[in-house]
């Protein structure tokens, strides 16, 4: 069960300006000296990866919106669920229906382009869950609750097993992510036994699953939805949006260190001017310490989608809320639940996909983001 946010009209809306020239150059030369560490360091680049260039300068083309694609083919798909990992080539979307077989698709951000990876024993069940090893190479789904992993090669391929756990409800519905600092899929929260839950788990090399200690007062029990984001430079998980069934829906913003495992509420419940459930969620980390957000829902049941504004949180000044940046051009059409990813090699904000007024929506989009936006 999911369910999303209208923002809150009530109160005033900050319009953020352009950046000072001074933060430029500053900017520009804390780049130069960490854009090395956005790639893992074990290995040499891939052919799946990039490494990050960041010597253009903003031009009128900042913060404008395009379309990329459409849909990967003729017929509807229905993408429901993507992964990217910072520095690499491919953004990663699979159409993954309940008990049925699955299709994958990924989108070359050098070319703008769709192509279909060929897979095959594709695992049938609740497989809700996409998650993208950057480490090994390879594409990560489990049966949604904590059950059996499958693991497929980016390239393509079968899809085989990861070692032999059975399938759990208990945890369904939770935030999944690649932890660059264990280099392992965690999965947070969930649901189960008519219960919320809010521990932290770890899916080991073995397939089994482990539960990790936490540090500080965490996140209430919940739902997952998609407001997650990972930024790999600092070892950084941050999770938002709590949907409770009966109980309602509520939305907030926290921090997860993921070297300590400790805590860090960073919005209180509901205090944000930007109350929703079912947006995307991205790091914009190495170009500014940021997070950015995009679509979702109101937070009452049957509520309308979120107007298709771009949110930005400042977490190097301590922000205590999310503002909206100045955009151009055409936006996205207003959706909940898109992948929302940060382009580093070209500077851009990509949204894929995410579930519109007509269903699955199965487009590209990209907002250019040379700069940081916030003053």
């Amino acid at each position: 069960m999911k369910v999303y946010p209208v923002p809150n009209r009530n109160r005033p809306v900050r319009i953020v300006a352009s950046l000072s020239f001074v933060r430029l150059a500053l900017a520009s030369l804390a780049l130069s000296v960490t854009v090395g560490c956005s790639l893992d360091q074990s290995q040499a680049p891939t052919p799946d990866q990039e490494v990050p260039s960041f010597t253009r300068e903003g031009t009128g083309k900042a913060f404008t919106w395009r379309q990329l694609a459409g849909p990967p083919t003729d017929a509807p798909i229905g993408l429901s669920f993507s992964a990217h990992a910072p520095g690499s080539r491919y953004v990663y979307a699979a159409s993954m229906p309940d008990y049925g077989s699955g299709r994958l698709f990924r989108f070359d951000l050098r070319t703008d382009r769709w192509e279909e990876v060929a897979t095959t024993k594709w695992p049938i069940g609740k497989f809700r869950r996409l998650i993208l090893d950057p480490i090994n190479e390879r594409l990560i789904t489990y049966w949604d609750g904590l059950g059996q992993a499958y693991t497929v090669s980016v390239r393509g391929g079968a899809w085989v097993p990861l070692g032999n756990s059975g399938n759990s409800e208990e945890y369904y519905e939770g935030y999944a992510f690649w932890n660059p600092f264990s280099r392992s899929v965690n999965h947070f929260a969930g649901y189960g036994f008519f219960t919320f839950k809010n521990t932290l788990w770890e899916l080991t090399a073995t397939g089994s699953w482990s539960a990790l200690l936490t540090n500080g007062a965490g996140p209430d029990p919940r739902f997952g939805t998609r407001a997650l984001a990972v930024d790999k430079l600092r070892n950084m998980a941050y999770i938002g949006e709590q949907a409770r069934g009966a109980a309602g829906n509520s939305d907030d913003l926290w921090q997860l260190d993921l070297a300590t495992r400790t805590w860090k509420q960073l919005v209180p419940v509901n205090a944000s001017t930007f109350r929703r459930v079912g947006s995307g969620l991205a790091s914009v980390s190495p170009l500014a310490n940021e997070l950015v957000r995009f679509g979702g829902r109101g937070l009452t049941p049957g509520s309308p989608f979120s107007a298709p504004e771009l949110l930005v949180f400042d977490l190097a000044r301590n922000a205590e809320d999310f503002v909206v940046v100045r955009t151009s051009g055409t936006p996205p059409e207003p959706r909940e639940g898109p992948g929302v990813f940060f382009d580093q090699p070209r500077r851009r904000v990509i949204v894929v996909s995410g579930f519109g007024a007509n269903g699955y929506l199965d487009d590209v989009w990209a907002v250019d983001y040379p700069r940081s936006p916030i003053e």
